[in-house]
């Protein structure tokens, strides 16, 4: 598997993204998940949500395993349940990703952090890295088509955690 170098910054050293293989999302117990949501120092009512909420969260998740690849599971699995909506908004993505990259396009789920932040919970985000092949001209271009026609539209939906970039194969 090829490493990933995004546009905006190229990771030294990156691993493959790790492509997710099996029936079910691995779980972890609450207490363990709560405790990484403590070391996260997550606002209280983002870690309270009801069993309905975690529920669509997580069938969400099965959905999502169908058209993105995940680098981290349990990262990625954090970040939905305290931003709720960016499932739907990456479900609802893949049509135009598909309409303006192309059928077959892979894209790679990826939570980051900014290491200068005081706080992971103010520099937390989802990267949705649409892996391509093109130049760096034409992948820029349809990414700007991709923001203008839908996604910028979008933003506020996921808390403004969630972007799309470029991942060159």
């Amino acid at each position: 598997m090829p490493r990933l170098a995004t546009i905006s910054s190229a990771r030294a050293g990156a691993s493959a993204p790790v492509f997710y293989q099996g029936p079910e999302l691995p779980t972890a117990s609450t207490s363990v998940y709560l405790r990484a949501l403590a070391l996260r120092r997550l606002p209280a009512w983002r870690t309270s949500g009801d069993g309905a909420l975690l529920a669509r969260v997580e069938a969400k998740l099965h959905q999502l395993l169908e058209f993105y690849a995940v680098e981290n599971a349990d990262e990625v699995r954090r970040f939905l349940r305290v931003y709720p909506d960016a499932p739907d908004v990456l479900l609802e993505a893949r049509p135009y990703i598909e309409k303006i990259f192309g059928p077959t396009t892979q894209v790679v789920l990826e939570v980051t952090f900014d290491p200068d932040s005081e706080s992971h919970r103010d520099s937390v985000e989802l990267f949705g890295n649409i892996q391509t092949s093109l130049s760096v001209e034409e992948a820029l271009e349809r990414l700007n088509q991709f923001d203008s026609e839908w996604f910028l539209a979008q933003l506020a939906r996921a808390g403004g955690r969630l972007n799309f970039n470029l991942a060159f194969v």
